[in-house]
């Protein structure tokens, strides 16, 4: 039987996209996963979210992995199916976000071209019920599998020479896996703005106003408010850190310039106070006593 030893390392990966309802499956259950489990240091908790081929180090460094993910099995709603080994690179992600994220399929054939994909290795995937609620929470149905899966991959780390051990304390808010308020409980109990507009359906089109504080020129983290998320920056031409940009869909868009950052924000303050019934006048001064005008290449001179 294998041994928690450094020969036998051990990556428990959660992927998907948490902004698009049941597609957060994997992270959630990762999440969860590492708020209710202490684990030998032979073993890592990974948030992958949508990092796509910068998971590939990852992979390499594993022997052994185990991936929550939800996966279009064609199955009914909430139902897992654990696939394992030699079947795994046979099944991919329910929904690709965008055409700049790679599947987790190429992920493993990456780490197996390089000589380095992990020996063993067990999918724990979820049917979902919908991929296409922009902001929207996890379904009911695939909500009530993360406790199931996770004893699922304790089972699986059991059967690996793994013993788990239940958390005694509360994890302290600096060792969650997830922070700044998209952590499972904070993002589905969100009220404000601009936190009520993520949960709109799709049809809602919003952009957020934001400030890269790192960049690598592929992906930069970005923040908003407090908020701080990791968006690509394949449409740009690397900007620097402390730059303005408009993010829609985890994907910055344009450059802002620093007055249109602030009315960007002023809009949004301004829409969720509509929405909550409130006088939203004070958020759109420059619209307030003028008559609106069309752009400049509509007018007719």
């Amino acid at each position: 039987m294998p041994t928690s030893s450094q020969a036998n390392r051990i990556l428990v990966l959660g992927i998907g996209n948490i902004l698009w309802a049941d597609e957060g499956f994997g992270v959630r259950a990762v999440e969860e996963f590492h708020r209710r489990y202490a684990v030998p240091d032979n073993v890592t908790i990974l948030d992958g979210g949508t990092q796509g081929l910068y998971l590939v180090n990852y992979l390499e460094d594993a022997d052994r992995l185990i991936v929550f993910d939800a996966i279009d099995y064609g199955l009914e709603p909430g139902q897992l199916k654990l696939v394992r080994d030699d079947e795994v690179p046979r099944f991919t992600g329910a929904k690709k976000i965008s055409l700049h994220q790679t599947g987790f399929q190429e992920v493993i054939s990456a780490a197996d071209l390089l000589g380095r994909c992990p020996r063993h290795l067990a999918l724990i995937g979820c049917q979902p019920l919908d991929v296409e609620d922009w902001g929207g929470p996890l379904t009911e149905p695939v909500r009530d599998q993360i406790a199931p899966a996770l004893e699922l991959g304790c089972e699986i780390l059991a059967e690996w020479g793994v013993e788990v051990m239940p958390r005694t304390a509360p994890l302290a808010e600096s060792e969650r896996l997830l922070a700044n308020d998209i952590d499972h409980q904070h993002y589905e109990m969100r009220g404000s703005l601009p936190d009520r507009l993520h949960r709109r359906r799709s049809t809602m089109c919003l952009g957020l106003p934001m400030t890269i504080v790192e960049t690598d020129g592929i992906s930069a983290l970005c923040e908003f408010r407090g908020e701080q998320r990791r968006v690509s920056m394949l449409l740009l031409s690397n900007p620097p850190a402390g730059a303005r940009v408009l993010v829609s869909i985890d994907t910055a868009v344009r450059l802002l310039h620093q007055v249109e950052a602030l009315l960007i924000g002023a809009a949004i303050d301004g829409l969720g106070a509509a929405i909550n019934g409130e006088d939203c006048d004070r958020f759109f001064a420059d619209l307030i006593d003028r008559e609106p005008q069309l752009p400049e290449h509509l007018r007719l001179d």
